[in-house]
């Protein structure tokens, strides 16, 4: 299931067919059938392409400045359990309360009620989108009422072993890679003074989760600087523009981590923290 909302997410691009239309059928009904409202989703995940690490203005994995440590710092190592229970709240709830209370995004939306994804007249969404904002929630009520159906058939047990534990493990393996796609050691977040548009897109890194994972999720999480840079291009083809990036000019300022993604989730989540490197930069640190 998690390869099928890579595909939607493709299609969210624009770069599953060539044609917009079919694009957009396909990634809303993928994306309906995981509980995704497709074209508020397409919407504010176009817009963390176009302002990536941006503190102020990207849509998702936002800090606060505020925050941030400052001066001398302690070195921070958090306990098992404490480490357990965090990435267990990360992999449940944290795809579900970005939709619904916009958890992690800009901190420009932290003083203004329900901002969310399903919401046609937020903060988040210009006027010319409601109407699609209202589609999505359409299609996710059309959805729940055949869960409602496939329930009265087939019973309680059966959907929750069949589509629900598969739907949680998809929020797990969506959480977990883009949390891991956008935060490494000395990733740097910016204010609008010092962000750029490159600089943003360059701080991403790639990770290697193994040969039967990246084929199983399309790659989406060995080859996600260059989609940064070419959000468009087919995932079929990423890894080979990949190497062509490492090759070019550009090599130097690309980001790839040999560590597996649990040793590097669990170190994270247990000893990282967003550290103040000047007044418009924040940097993860131990």
């Amino acid at each position: 299931m998690t390869g099928l909302w890579v595909i939607a997410h493709e299609c969210g691009h624009h770069g599953f067919t060539p044609n917009k239309l079919l694009n957009n059928l396909v990634g809303f009904i993928c994306h309906t059938v995981l509980l995704v409202p497709y074209f508020s989703w397409q919407y504010t995940h176009a817009q963390h392409h176009a302002r990536t690490n941006n503190l102020e203005s990207d849509t998702v994995h936002c800090p606060r400045m505020k925050y941030a440590s400052t001066g001398e710092m302690k070195p921070r190592n958090r306990g098992v359990l404490d480490r357990l229970t965090r990435i267990l709240k990360l992999s449940v709830l944290g795809w579900p309360l970005y939709l619904l209370v916009d958890a992690t995004g800009p901190p420009k939306h932290d003083e203004i009620s329900w901002v969310n994804h399903f919401n046609p007249y937020c903060a988040y969404f210009p006027s010319y989108m409601a109407n699609l904002v209202v589609l999505s929630d359409i299609g996710l009520i059309a959805w729940i009422w055949c869960l409602y159906r496939i329930y009265t058939v087939l019973g309680f047990v059966n959907l929750v072993f069949y589509y629900f534990v598969p739907y949680l493990i998809v929020n797990h393996w969506l959480v977990t890679i883009t949390f891991l796609q956008h935060t490494d050691w000395d990733i740097d977040r910016y204010a609008p003074v010092e962000w750029t548009w490159l600089r943003g897109a360059f701080g991403t890194i790639d990770r290697d989760y193994g040969v039967f994972l990246n084929y199983a999720h399309h790659h989406i999480q060995d080859s996600h600087v260059i989609h940064h840079i070419f959000s468009s291009m087919p995932h079929y083809n990423a890894i080979e523009a990949t190497q062509h990036l490492k090759k070019s000019k550009f090599g130097g300022f690309y980001r790839e981590s040999k560590e597996s993604w649990y040793g590097a989730l669990w170190k994270i989540v247990g000893q990282g923290r967003w550290y103040k490197k000047d007044e418009h930069v924040l940097q993860m640190k131990q």
